[in-house]
């Protein structure tokens, strides 16, 4: 399953997937992993969280991002969520043809092994194609 929180700059989409993280990691059966340019939120997240610093990988493209993402899954089977905040300044070759794509894979993923993906994009959801049946409000 996948969840996308997309709206503009400031529009609070950090405090609500951090606050979800922070919410799902009381009842989660498995690990939680949040994902975000930096460790900017390491004191606001839940300390059972597992935070990535995205900047110390070098994912600026999907493809990376993408084999970022499964290996964190083959290399732990028992996570469960994964929150991904700011997307697009992770991931820097941003087109909309990519984005589905990258969607897409996440997925077919998520299908898969079971894994929940909270995302959080600056974008405007009435541009979002086919991703637009992701967002939540």
């Amino acid at each position: 399953m996948i969840k996308i929180v997309a709206g503009l700059k400031g529009s609070g989409k950090t405090k609500r997937i951090m606050d979800d993280a922070n919410n799902t990691v009381k009842t989660a059966k498995g690990n939680v992993v949040f994902i975000e340019k930096s460790n900017q939120l390491m004191y606001e997240l839940d300390r059972n969280i597992r935070l990535v610093d995205a900047s110390e990988y070098d994912l600026h493209n999907y493809d990376r991002f993408t084999g970022f993402v499964k290996g964190l899954h083959a290399g732990n089977y028992d996570i469960t969520n994964i929150y991904i905040d700011g997307l697009f300044k992770i991931v820097k070759d941003n087109t909309d043809e990519l984005f589905e794509i990258f969607i897409k894979e996440i997925s077919d993923f998520s299908d898969r092994t079971g894994i929940e993906f909270f995302i959080s994009a600056s974008m405007d959801p009435n541009n979002m194609g086919d991703s637009k049946k992701y967002i939540i409000n």
